[in-house]
């Protein structure tokens, strides 16, 4: 135990340390996170080598002068702990490059928090700070800062002088910010800008500019018109614009690498042209807009693996969805009209995995769904489907079958072949189910199969 380098007794019945702990001189990383643990315990004090500390989910106000004999500390997590102030004692860990402080009570920071030299990540979402030391700008290796759910009403302009040049990482969700000052534009380095849930109406060119940014997200503001130079931000790869009154792109997307796109919750009309040029796209999601057709240049997003369109105006199903061969989840339903039967293309579907059809007035499901072999999950439920093709049945991967609120009176003779499977999860509930009686269905995988069995064998015997 002498030699043990890392302990974890997070959540466990205990609200002290026991004192044997201070013989783990060794000890590297140390773990009591959900102790309920009203102080810091001072055997802690004479693990001199250790580096990492958390102690997230207690109940903290303070930490003891003492911690500062850990000169080897480099991260310490307090997240979810009762902390009202700033603690100062931080100063004395040399090593500190990372402090998360995230759901806690703190109004400020100090201000001269500028003795945290080599910090480089800081994390203090959840609190209710409004305003920044000026002091701040002098950490100069900082290069993560979250500030999410706290109490800014205008951008913290200390965020953007230049002594913060290396900064990478900047998140201002879910504050009460109406506006991203063009200075935001000078941090060089800014790899992620994450200023979701604000008040935004409009975005500064300038942004373009930012030619190491990877993460750009903007999702739940107020934009009307993306008038950002998208085709500079050539290495962005996630970008999330959903939850805005965005009605069409700009019109050059380029040489943008965006490999996700997230534009739910937006007023699109026609499905954007420019999306299709995209061709590094993993993930597109564009749901509760008011498409009602996809264009056949969808095609050319041969790695797309992920594509959500649900609660759009479609009338039937988009059959050029079929053609996205390494297509491996489909969302789709919701819509206000009745699609009707699923097509028979959807069998080049080959490697999807997951497919979601709710609420869209499905009749029926085509005999080809055979060739899905790779699905693992299949969700119909609020459908007008009224009988199951027995090709279903081959689908030995299946893990998941949710056919609730259909209009199925009867199970394929072959059912049985799902309870032998891998099927774990099925919903039959809200059917006039007669075969087998609802009664069975009930029961679940295991009732059904012997239902069926029992009917097989009397089937068997009626025609001897």
């Amino acid at each position: 135990m002498e030699r043990l380098q890392v302990l974890d007794v997070s959540d466990n019945d205990m609200s002290q340390l026991p004192a044997e702990i201070v013989q783990l001189r060794k000890l590297r990383v140390l773990r009591l996170n959900g102790l309920g643990l009203m102080t810091f315990p001072l055997q802690i004090t004479s693990m001199v080598n250790l580096e990492v500390i958390e102690m997230s989910d207690n109940c903290l106000t303070n930490l003891p002068d003492d911690v500062v004999v850990l000169k080897k500390l480099a991260a310490l997590m307090l997240n979810k702990n009762r902390f009202k102030t700033f603690p100062e004692q931080t100063y004395g860990l040399t090593s500190l490059t990372t402090l998360e402080m995230n759901g806690n009570r703190m109004k400020r920071l100090p201000e001269d928090v500028n003795r945290l030299g080599q910090l480089q990540k800081l994390r203090l979402d959840k609190n209710l700070i409004a305003t920044l030391p000026e002091a701040l700008t002098e950490l100069q290796n900082l290069e993560v800062i979250t500030l999410k759910c706290n109490d800014f009403k205008t951008f913290p302009m200390e965020l953007i002088e230049l002594e913060l040049s290396r900064m990478k990482c900047l998140v201002l969700n879910k504050n009460d910010l109406d506006y991203l000052p063009i200075q935001v534009c000078t941090l060089l380095c800014l790899e992620v800008l994450s200023i979701c849930g604000n008040h935004l109406s409009l975005i500064p060119d300038e942004v373009g500019d930012l030619a190491s940014l990877r993460e750009l997200w903007l999702c739940k503001n107020a934009l009307m018109d993306l008038n950002l130079n998208l085709c500079s931000l050539i290495f962005v790869e996630i970008l999330d614009l959903a939850g805005n009154h965005l009605q069409r792109l700009p019109e050059d997307l380029g040489n943008v690498r965006v490999r996700e796109l997230y534009l739910s919750r937006n007023q699109f009309e026609i499905f954007p042209a420019q999306v299709c040029e995209l061709l590094n796209l993993e993930i597109l999601s564009m749901d509760e807009n008011k498409l009602r057709e996809v264009p056949e240049e969808i095609a050319d997003l041969k790695h797309l693996r992920v594509l959500a369109l649900t609660q759009n105006d479609f009338e039937h199903f988009p059959v050029e969805i079929c053609k996205l061969k390494s297509l491996e989840e489909l969302y789709f339903g919701g819509q206000r009209k009745r699609i009707g039967g699923v097509p028979e293309e959807i069998r080049v579907l080959t490697n999807l995995k997951k497919l979601f059809i709710e609420h869209s007035g499905v009749t029926s499901l085509p005999v080809t769904v055979r060739n899905l072999g790779s699905l693992r999950e299949l969700k119909l439920p609020g459908n007008d489907i009224r009988c199951l093709p027995n090709e279903l049945c081959v689908l030995s991967g299946l893990k998941l079958l949710q056919l609730q609120d259909n209009r199925i009176s009867r199970l394929p003779e072959n059912f049985d072949d799902f309870c032998y499977g891998r099927l774990k999860d099925l919903s039959l509930q809200s059917n006039p189910l007669e075969f087998p009686p609802l009664s069975v269905c009930v029961g679940g995988l295991r009732s059904i199969r012997s239902w069926l069995c029992k009917d097989r064998k009397r089937k068997a015997k009626e025609r001897k």
